[in-house]
């Protein structure tokens, strides 16, 4: 029997500790609810609800795995706090006891949970992804967890394919095709869940594959192709799914800015007299869309989602419809008229039920615009300035302006105050004294619902009793 030296046990023990310390140092445990960042860099999500007991491990690479025993439901997964229509998600796995394993995500605006692939539900026919045909369905659930809260959303279940290999962007086009909403992208991770009093294990690493989507072309304020003519002032704020998206604005049909957007918001300028049309014009037929926020002409501010003529966006299952933001094929939203380089008066929109002012402010100084809706029409705002309240709004679901003039100074804040079930309220912007400030511009947002919980930044929504802070008077 070959005996060891007392010098090669204390070798041999020493290198034990050092994988243990290495592996326990990389590897991360969770047993409760949380979202975050994994060792790895992959951003993470565990939710469970009250019944049993989960415990996910998290290794090197994407890799992670879970166990279980006796659970209700639960859902965790890795992957990225955001998703995109650019991303080609890849995973093996080994499922186990797990009652699903595969791509789950959300959007908002509208509220949407998805999973690639799944099947059951309304049948909402087929398209075609990953170079397979798959079936989209859908399901309604009534006042139950989201990441909003306990609240009413669609779930798109897709049926088809084998997983492991997903180019995202294609399915968004797909549910596009059947006349689908695709709205603002939440988390998106490769998911185990398992619920029904189940108990076992599975494991997946997650990863990304290469993708025929081109990166964005530009990644600063936009290029203008054609100087402008002289004529009216024209402003275009408008962002790319993607990025390198191309649009056009015409004035009586005449080109007089081209611009190549990037995926964050932009103004395009331009200037023209006549008819203003800003038409899409790449189109890829995969992932590029075109978001229209307003046109400014002559000062005059036009949401886009307020035109009757959109021949570029997607509504019942063909091109062609209105009173949306967004463009998904070739085509234009027609905006108003350009008549001179003299700005004409702005004349906000009407608001179908005038706003309730609990505190009418008293004439003067500075006149506040706040433009926005509420998503059940029972939400109320505050205007705040300097921590007073100027004025109180009860909102309804449509985009209305309400409006308050003070002489007080300070930060501007607005505040969301009376949440409950099925209450949110975007933000479109705010005019102070005819100044425009984007929502989705202000850094300062303790209502929307980021990342697993109530504030943030960067957004029009209000999902949680909070403030957006809009800067000083």
């Amino acid at each position: 029997m070959c005996k060891l030296t007392k010098k090669v046990k204390m070798m041999l023990a020493l290198t034990m500790i050092i994988c243990f310390i290495s592996f326990t140092a990389f590897a991360q445990t969770i047993s409760s609810n949380s979202t975050g960042t994994a060792n790895d860099g992959y951003w993470y999500t565990f939710w469970k609800d009250n019944q049993g007991s989960v415990t996910m491990t998290m290794g090197s690479n994407g890799q992670f795995s879970v166990n279980w025993s006796n659970t209700g439901n639960f859902v965790c997964g890795k992957g990225w706090s955001t998703g995109s229509e650019s991303r080609t998600i890849t995973w093996t796995s080994n499922n186990g006891n797990a009652q699903y394993v595969g791509l789950y995500g959300w959007t908002t605006n509208p509220l949407v949970e998805y999973y690639i692939p799944r099947s059951g539900g309304t049948n909402r026919g087929t398209y075609q992804a990953d170079g397979t045909t798959y079936t989209l369905y859908t399901n309604t659930r009534v006042n139950m967890p989201s990441i909003v809260g306990d609240t009413t959303f669609e779930q798109y279940f897709c049926g088809g394919g084998s997983g492991g290999n997903v180019n995202f962007g294609q399915h968004c086009n797909g549910w596009r095709s059947l006349g689908m909403g695709v709205g603002s992208q939440n988390y998106q991770v490769v998911a185990i869940e398992g619920w029904g009093g189940s108990s076992g294990s599975a494991s997946a690493t997650v990863g990304t594959g290469s993708s025929s989507t081109p990166a964005p072309s530009v990644t600063n304020p936009p290029s203008v192709t054609n100087p402008p003519s002289s004529g009216g002032n024209i402003t275009v704020r408008a962002r790319g799914a993607v990025g390198g998206e191309q649009i056009e604005i015409r004035a009586n049909n005449n080109v007089v800015g081209t611009f190549t957007l990037s995926s964050s918001y932009q103004n395009c300028n331009a200037s023209g007299s006549g008819t203003i049309r800003v038409y899409f014009t790449n189109d890829n037929g995969s992932d590029y869309d075109v978001q229209v926020d307003y046109a400014s002409i002559d000062g005059n501010i036009q949401q886009a989602e307020n035109q009757s003529v959109n021949t570029a966006v997607y509504q019942n299952g063909s091109c062609g419809g209105s009173n949306s933001e967004w463009m998904h094929c070739n085509g234009y939203i027609e905006f108003g008229s350009s008549s001179s380089s003299t700005p004409a008066p702005t004349n906000p929109p009407s608001v179908t039920n005038p706003p309730s002012v609990t505190n009418p402010p008293s004439s003067g100084g500075t006149t506040i615009v706040v433009r926005a809706r509420g998503t059940s029409g029972r939400e109320q705002i505050n205007l705040r300035i300097d921590n007073n309240t100027i004025a109180t709004f009860s909102l309804s679901t449509s985009m209305g302006n309400y409006t308050a003039s003070t002489y007080s100074t300070g930060g501007i804040n607005i505040e969301f105050f009376n949440d409950a079930s099925g209450r949110d309220v975007q933000v479109d912007y705010i005019q102070v004294n005819g100044s425009t400030r984007q929502a989705e511009n202000q850094s300062y947002n303790t209502a929307v619902y980021q990342n697993g919980s109530c504030g943030g930044s960067n957004s029009e929504w209000m999902h949680c009793n909070g403030v957006i802070g809009f800067g000083g008077v």
